[in-house]
């Protein structure tokens, strides 16, 4: 089975929390290498992605860690730049404790990036 036919229920296993289903999911998709990175940029039809959702609450952070080391580091700032149909971005709706996980993460791949997260963020106060 290909994975585009599970992303909806991958969107909601990151909306309830799921990492052990999320994970079992990954595994039972290994065969192409490249599901999980496709799973984790797929939007939901709001445009937010899988990062903006999960980061909403402090009980998500290992889940956040999880997919954030799903994410290729090419894909990055467009995840992490992504904005809503309602133009909220990621760290707009983070919370303080998934904002630093966020930052902490990104500041050992891409300091352009993270400065650019920093001013996104200051700059919609």
């Amino acid at each position: 089975m290909k994975y585009d036919a599970f992303i909806p229920y991958f969107h909601w296993l990151v909306q309830e929390n799921d990492l052990e289903s999320i994970k079992a999911l990954f595994d039972a998709l290994k065969k192409d290498k490249h599901s999980a990175i496709k799973l984790v940029n797929a939007r939901l039809p709001d445009k937010r992605n899988v990062i903006a959702v999960c980061c909403t609450n402090d009980s998500n952070v290992d889940l956040l860690e999880f997919l954030l080391s799903n994410i290729r580091d090419k894909d990055l700032r467009s995840m992490l730049m992504n904005r809503s149909e309602s133009d909220v971005a990621v760290l707009q709706s983070a919370s303080k404790k998934c904002e630093t996980v966020i930052l902490k993460y990104v500041m050992t791949k891409d300091k352009t990036l993270l400065k650019d997260l920093l001013c996104d963020d200051e700059c919609s106060l």
